[in-house]
């Protein structure tokens, strides 16, 4: 999961663009993970389909490879373990995907 989300950070980048990863946990119960980078952003009119899976958004008719299937995945596991994701995007700054787990 945080494999697919540093690779989408980097693959979606702009050239020189910086990505960043931060990990804590905010109250001793759970870990809170960030991805962020200096991208593009996302459009708020694919932000609703992000994690469906199969959709690649603006991207769908860029050279850059996908199949839009990983988002979708790493939402899946997530929940699964019993976690939460988001995404929080500036159009033309950047993206930072946030996953917060418990703590086992």
């Amino acid at each position: 999961m945080l494999l697919n989300l540093l690779s989408h950070a980097v693959k979606y980048n702009r050239p020189g663009g910086a990505v960043t990863v931060r990990a804590r946990s905010s109250d001793g119960t759970r870990v809170r993970l960030e991805v962020s980078d200096t991208g593009l952003g996302i459009a708020p009119k694919h932000l609703a389909r992000l994690f469906e899976p199969f959709q690649r958004g603006a991207c769908a008719q860029s050279p850059i490879e996908g199949t839009g299937i990983g988002l979708a995945v790493c939402k899946s596991l997530i929940e699964l373990m019993g976690g939460r994701s988001e995404v929080q995007r500036t159009p033309g700054k950047g993206s930072l995907f946030v996953v917060e787990l418990s703590l086992p």
